[in-house]
């Protein structure tokens, strides 16, 4: 039992890298092409992931740009940040996390790709919810 669990912890290790891996990839040929003129073939091609282990990692497309929605908006709100410094009664750093909404210091690079997200809400329900969770988020 042991050894079967020493096991499952390298495959994980490994599947988590190769999904990072795909993530990262995806995520410059949307910001290069947008989403819908990147294919799940050209992703595999760039990423040397096979289309058919991609599917297993990843339902769809859509799967691959909901998880790097989640993962953008969670980096960008800080919401850890946020809690510690309201715990802390911190007024600083609550002043200074909200003035970043006002603020872009992004690359180029990120703003094109939260242009594709913007977008992509309007499009896609999955996308749009997940744009709505970080309005309530940002609001509470």
């Amino acid at each position: 039992m042991m050894m079967m669990l020493d096991e499952q912890a390298p495959r994980a290790a490994r599947a988590d890298a190769r999904r990072r891996h795909l993530l990262d990839v995806a995520r410059a040929l949307f910001v290069e092409h947008g989403f819908h003129q990147t294919g799940m073939a050209q992703i595999a091609a760039v990423s040397e992931i096979k289309v058919g282990q991609i599917y297993r990692d990843f339902a769809s497309k859509e799967e691959i740009i909901a998880a790097i929605v989640e993962e953008d908006v969670s980096s960008w709100l800080l919401e850890d940040e946020l809690a510690l410094a309201m715990a802390n009664g911190d007024r600083t750093a609550i002043r200074d996390w909200i003035r970043r909404f006002g603020v872009v210091e992004e690359s180029l690079d990120e703003c094109r790709m939260m242009t594709e997200i913007i977008a992509e809400a309007g499009r896609n329900e999955r996308i749009a919810e997940i744009h709505n969770d970080l309005d309530v988020r940002v609001r509470s």
